[in-house]
């Protein structure tokens, strides 16, 4: 992942010197992506497809990144951009501070196990399920069967 957005932020975004740290670039706008050369980056086309695709979204509405919609609407707004999965749109919604959402299929979690459709141990932990996934997620804990 962090390979993938190196080279993305290499190819889309705009150079700038003397940063250190290693920091060479900035990290492109929506706009800048919506519309860059993105061979560069090794990305699958499918990928290549829902970034692009992602970046319009946000480009051509901004508030579809704002933490202020509902839980449902969040995703729901997500999933309407073609390629972004109810999981992805969940873990989107996580990283906007939805204290609710939960990325079943995430491959930490085992979806099977803890999918709350299900009724399965995440259910219980409503409205905090990001709080569990998070924890579980950098612990590295695996709660699949087997």
């Amino acid at each position: 992942m962090r390979r993938q957005l190196a080279a993305l932020v290499g190819v889309a975004g705009r150079p700038v010197p003397g940063l250190g740290h290693g920091l060479t670039h900035l990290f492109p706008s929506a706009r800048m992506l919506a519309g860059a050369d993105l061979s560069g980056a090794r990305l699958s086309a499918a990928t290549e497809r829902t970034l692009r695709a992602f970046a319009a979204a946000v480009a051509a509405d901004e508030t579809l990144l704002e933490p202020g919609a509902s839980l449902a609407g969040c995703t729901a707004a997500l999933t309407a951009v073609p390629g972004i999965e109810p999981g992805t749109a969940q873990e989107i919604a996580l990283r906007l501070g939805h204290a609710d959402a939960f990325p079943a299929t995430e491959r930490t979690l085992g979806k099977t196990v803890l999918d709350p459709d299900a009724g399965r141990p995440a259910a219980a932990w409503h409205p905090w399920r990001a709080f569990a996934a998070t924890h579980l997620i950098t612990a590295g804990v695996s709660t699949s069967d087997g």
